[in-house]
């Protein structure tokens, strides 16, 4: 009897290389949007609190990189929960 803990284990080797893959991919995703919401939030801060200056052209420029690429990687990609509409 286990307390306090998991009796389930994982096992990383057992994963296909497909699964690590999406699994990879994913990771990547999830951190890009992360990226681009925390971008634009810094971006509007900084602009409503000192206008338009070099910095936040900066955060406008990095944000529409991080978007871009995501769009580029991601854009034709399902979540693989596709609606039938």
């Amino acid at each position: 009897m286990v307390i306090g803990g998991s009796t389930r284990t994982t096992h990383k080797k057992s994963q296909s290389p497909s699964q690590a893959s999406v699994r990879r991919w994913g990771m990547i995703r999830h951190l890009l949007g992360i990226a681009q919401m925390f971008g634009a939030t810094v971006s509007l801060i900084l602009l409503f609190l000192t206008g338009v200056n070099p910095y936040t052209l900066t955060g406008v420029i990095i944000t529409g990189v991080l978007t871009t690429s995501s769009v580029l990687l991601f854009g034709g990609r399902r979540s693989g929960k596709e609606e039938n509409c």
